[in-house]
């Protein structure tokens, strides 16, 4: 991390005045003590601010194993030309250092689940000047699935707490989604997709909630209504992130079977591998 690099100088400085005060009669090295210690406390404080700086201006790649989960599992990414997936990458990382991952249950998050996790909130965002959304505050994991006071008699396996910014998510569903595209309705797009229209509501992004909707969205992904119900585990209204889903996922039967509709996402969305 640059904030413990920027660090470095000021505990050398501590641990040299401490040794060299060791003894002494004087009190010429109270300054150094006192200074060191103060510095170390400010980089401290402000490491997270520190960091994100830094990693704007020089940002980095994700390490090896996360990229070789994109090239065999990123669908979107893997559609990109190289130029676009440095700029996939640069900001996936971004993103998963911007994010306050909670975990709950669990004794930490591991590295390859927090990529999962972003994956989808880079797609939706590559092309947005506003790729962060400051409403979403926390991104909260679970090992399994889970109540919450929305729906306490529930166990579901995502859900998008909009009052509190809060995303929750069932480990097993994130892997199964973002590791089976297509065959699995990843339940982490589907919520990224809410938080995007709640960061953009300037964009064309509501459908109707009728019945040709839904024939609509099955016939392009063999994924009935009842299905993506079920695997969610939370009543389904809105047919508007399962588009979104079904959008990136299945984009040749989408452009097949509602063209109107693939061109509007492909301008909001910037993504139209068909015509690239």
């Amino acid at each position: 991390m640059p904030a413990r690099l920027l660090g470095l100088p000021f505990l050398a400085l501590f641990i040299w005045s401490v040794y060299a005060a060791w003894g002494a009669e004087d009190q010429s090295y109270a300054f150094p003590i006192l200074f060191s210690v103060l510095m170390l406390a400010l980089v401290y404080v402000f490491s997270p601010e520190i960091n994100w700086r830094y990693y704007l201006r020089y940002t980095p790649s994700p390490d090896k194993p996360i990229l070789q989960l994109l090239r065999q599992f990123g669908t979107v990414y893997n559609s990109l030309s190289a130029e676009e997936q440095k700029k996939f990458e640069q900001r996936l990382f971004l993103t998963v250092t911007a994010t306050d991952f909670m975990p709950q249950g669990l004794p930490s998050i591991p590295e390859d689940i927090k990529y999962m996790l972003v994956y989808p909130q880079v797609c939706l965002n590559l092309n947005q000047d506003q790729w962060l959304c400051e409403k979403l505050q926390k991104t909260v994991v679970y090992g399994h699935p889970f109540p919450s006071p929305a729906y306490p008699k529930a166990l579901h396996a995502s859900e998008w707490f909009a009052e509190d910014g809060v995303l929750i998510f069932s480990v097993p569903h994130v892997i199964e989604g973002f590791t089976k595209a297509g065959g699995i309705y990843n339940v982490v797009f589907h919520e990224q997709a809410k938080v995007f229209r709640e960061c953009h509501p300037e964009k064309d992004l509501e459908l109707p909630a009728e019945d040709w909707v839904w024939e609509k969205l099955a016939t392009i992904s063999g994924l009935s209504k009842t299905t993506i119900q079920q695997t969610i585990g939370l009543p389904l209204h809105d047919p508007y992130p399962v588009s979104v889903h079904h959008f990136f996922y299945f984009t040749e039967a989408f452009s097949i079977t509602w063209p109107e509709l693939y061109a509007r996402y492909a301008g909001i969305f910037g993504y139209d591998p068909l015509n690239a």
